[in-house]
């Protein structure tokens, strides 16, 4: 046979077999109805007869349950995956071993329940519905209990709030699981967030909400790219926001915690003088060095010195008169002072005060 008609005979048995296959599928039906099954399955949650596992979980023990069969399924870990009954590391037990019908028991003490909830529906389901306030939480559950894909959706889904207009809401909600090695990962990219855009997150009204941990750990950071009178404002408010129902003494040991990473030599003299030391929480040492910096910024001990002109005519001494160094609100010049006039046993904070006087 010719080669032409080899080719036209593969051809209609091509053609046959498709039109075989169309008649098999008309004579199929495919429908497939996942969300009534998994609003069943969903049903099956809330009925204790119809499952063999029950969950005791958080601090009140709020009981929850599940079958065994799809967890066992589900989960990618070996704890999941082994016979439930023979798990101790994760404290299983029977609640009467003479009885079969008893489900078994699982306690869950690392997680609240609205954040079980979610994983253990996932599981069932296939499906799930996160906020925002519970995303790092379920991130987290989802790693213990081997759901990966779960993971890494919670991950992608609090990355698109590392913004400056939420940033510091996912910080707070980071809190309760700062032990957890993805909470730590999403952690370091929030501060490096914050450090990056500090002049204008430290504004936010949402800096105050923070707890005081929270706002220890942006503020003690040495990245934070924000100007000193930025860091105190938020030192500030934060204290006005939280501090209604501390005492006096409280309030000065927590205003000297946040402000332990600002460097006040180089805040204004006018708020040094009108909002830093009235509080009366720095030690005296450290906000008159920073007043003195303020009025001879090149005199302070630490800084760059004077000119060499300066320092030769300071030290410059008359033949005749005795000359003592006095402090004025912009230099330091040479000015006789009777020697009854000056007690050089008084303390920088006195002479400060002596320089307010004049």
């Amino acid at each position: 046979m010719p080669a032409s008609n080899w080719a036209e005979a593969d051809s209609v048995r091509e053609s046959s077999d498709d039109i075989s296959e169309t008649a098999d599928s008309l004579k199929a039906l495919d429908f497939k109805d996942r969300t009534a099954l998994g609003g069943d399955l969903r049903f099956i949650l809330t009925i204790p007869k119809l499952c063999d596992v029950k969950f005791v979980v958080g601090r009140r023990k709020f009981p929850m349950y599940g079958v065994k069969a799809i967890l066992a399924s589900r989960s990618s870990t070996e704890v999941e995956r082994a016979d439930m009954a023979n798990i101790s590391d994760k404290k299983l037990t029977k609640k009467d071993d003479r009885n079969s019908s008893a489900p078994l028991v699982l306690e869950i003490p690392d997680f609240e329940p609205s954040i079980f909830r979610h994983v253990l529906t996932f599981t069932h389901t296939g499906d799930i519905n996160v906020s925002f306030d519970d995303v790092i939480g379920v991130m987290n559950a989802a790693d213990v209990y081997g759901l990966d894909g779960l993971r890494s959706a919670c991950l992608d889904f609090a990355r698109q709030f590392v913004t400056q207009d939420a940033v510091l809401s996912l910080l707070a909600s980071t809190e309760p699981y700062r032990c957890y090695k993805w909470t730590k990962l999403i952690t370091l990219e929030i501060l490096k967030f914050i450090c990056d855009k500090a002049q204008d997150v430290l504004r936010h009204a949402d800096f105050q909400k923070l707890s005081l941990q929270s706002a220890i750990l942006v503020l003690s950071k040495p990245e934070l790219r924000a100007t000193e009178e930025v860091k105190w404002n938020a030192v500030l408010r934060w204290s006005v926001y939280n501090g209604g129902d501390m005492s006096n003494k409280e309030l000065c040991d927590v205003l000297l915690k946040l402000s332990s990473g600002i460097n006040f030599c180089d805040i204004s003299l006018r708020v040094l003088k009108k909002e830093v030391r009235p509080l009366e929480f720095l030690p005296d040492d450290v906000i008159n060095k920073a007043i003195y910096h303020q009025r001879s910024p090149r005199l302070i001990i630490g800084q760059d010195k004077a000119p060499a002109t300066s320092q030769k005519r300071r030290h410059r001494r008359s033949p005749t008169h005795s000359k003592e160094v006095v402090m004025t609100a912009n230099f330091f010049h040479m000015q006789p002072l009777a020697s009854s006039t000056f007690d050089s046993s008084r303390d920088f904070s006195d002479s400060v005060e002596c320089v307010d006087s004049l």
